[in-house]
């Protein structure tokens, strides 16, 4: 009987010692929560979240998209938050109108569906129906745009695209469409043996051959007289179509398919920030490498930059530039050259311009710079992640001193139990050798 209980001690043990080691290794894991502060640091909605999206903060939409998750961090829950706390608010009638795997906004657009004919509309954040029901099916909206389909008079499901305000970018008239390059406006759908290229003004500006991956522009300006292509060849971009000719050599055509200019690049490439939607080509010329905006105009001298200033363009937003130094630590600079921030920063989120700030990383320590580089939230190692919002509020990840507290508790207690039973263990076989 000694032997057994002393078994299921060792057992209980070696079980303690593994929520240990469980909750060493998983402590941050279970006590990291999501809030929302304001620019004195005040939490104006309580660190009690599995995440908070700040972006929906940053695009000021009226609602936050949240999770909740068990007090191990297992179970979610999808809710939604203003900026008071409320969970789930009652004006937003589009919650209540969704299946569990829909309830879900983006670009300010949720999808949801008529019960009594099945059919297919959005509303926005305060339940407003934007987009009537009309549709038999729709996908949620993604820069700017969400497939959508309509049966035709023999029950066919016919495809096209529509924009935020319920537009029809292409008609409900395709058998099926390809959405890969629908934030450079363009859509693809196959016939035959082919692939169609449709630009947002429904216009066809060109196919695919599918069997060799051919490209031709077809009656779309200076394109057309290119011939076949090959698919490397050709790259979208917001604001242009970028060529590589058989010279290895790019050229710029506009979304209308006209020639930009006739320079020759040897090298182009492309930056959009994605909140702004501003896009940026950098482009080798001759020796020469440079930003471009999107009316071709040079916006910075990055070998300027990297002979002079001995630094390196990292990033372009809002007519500011993120620099990197021969350390690697980042700073700001203007159009230029005119440092603004010294270079003293791990990371820089360039975004957040769009909003009248920086989110910064200094080591392990996050905070919030004006574009000036003053400091709004000074750099703390209390905050887990950026700290991204709408220039007032931000959401901040923070280790939860209840959850904290809770997990030190019950390690104490696991630690305490240990020892007991290690005494009792030890105190067994004692007497064991004492009675033989």
């Amino acid at each position: 009987m000694r032997i057994i209980l002393k078994i299921i001690m060792i057992i209980i043990l070696v079980l303690l010692v593994i929520l240990d080691v469980w909750i060493v290794k998983n402590f941050d894991y279970n006590t990291e929560r999501a809030g929302v502060i304001d620019k004195n640091e005040n939490f104006i909605i309580d660190p009690i979240y599995w995440s908070i999206d700040g972006e929906d903060l940053q695009n000021g939409y009226k609602y936050l998209t949240a999770k909740k998750v068990d007090f191990i961090g297992e179970t979610f829950q999808n809710i939604f938050l203003d900026l008071d706390g409320n969970e789930q608010n009652a004006s937003l009638k589009a919650y209540f109108n969704m299946k569990s795997n829909d309830k879900y906004f983006s670009e300010n657009r949720a999808l949801v569906w008529d019960e009594e004919t099945g059919k297919k509309g959005y509303v926005d954040w305060d339940g407003n129906l934007v987009i009537d029901y009309k549709y038999d099916f729709a996908n949620t909206f993604k820069d700017g745009y969400a497939l959508v389909c309509m049966k035709n008079e023999d029950g066919e499901r016919k495809y096209g695209v529509i924009d935020l305000e319920g537009n029809e970018v292409l008609p409900c008239i395709y058998p099926k469409l390809n959405m890969k390059d629908r934030g450079y406006g363009i859509f693809y759908y196959d016939e035959d043996d082919k692939t169609i290229i449709l630009n947002d003004k429904n216009m066809k500006i060109g196919e695919i051959d599918t069997e060799n991956n051919k490209y031709k522009f077809t009656n779309f300006g200076d394109l057309s007289n290119l011939g076949e292509l090959e698919e490397e060849n050709v790259r979208f971009s917001q604001d242009f179509i970028i060529i590589e000719d058989e010279d290895e050599k790019y050229e710029i055509y506009t979304k209308d398919g006209k020639r930009a200019n006739d320079i020759k690049y040897d090298n182009v490439s492309y930056r959009t920030t994605y909140i702004e939607k501003e896009q940026y080509l950098l482009v080798e010329e001759s020796g020469k490498e440079y930003y471009i905006d999107k009316n071709l105009n040079v916006v910075a001298d990055r070998q300027m930059f990297r002979k002079e200033k001995g630094l390196i363009i990292n990033y372009i937003s809002s007519g500011l530039l993120r620099v990197r130094d021969n350390s690697g630590l980042l700073g700001i600079s203007d159009l230029e050259g005119n440092i603004i921030i010294e270079p003293q920063y791990n990371t820089f989120v360039n975004e957040t311009t769009y909003s009248g700030y920086f989110s910064v990383r200094q080591g392990h320590k996050y905070g919030i710079l004006d574009l000036s580089g003053n400091e709004i939230i000074k750099p703390s190692d209390k905050y887990k992640d950026y700290l991204i919002g709408n220039g007032e509020y931000f959401v901040a990840y923070v280790t939860n001193t209840k959850l904290a507290t809770m997990w030190e508790a019950i390690f104490i207690l696991s630690n305490i139990l240990e020892i007991c039973l290690l005494r009792l263990i030890f105190k067994r076989k004692k007497n064991l050798v004492v009675n033989n």
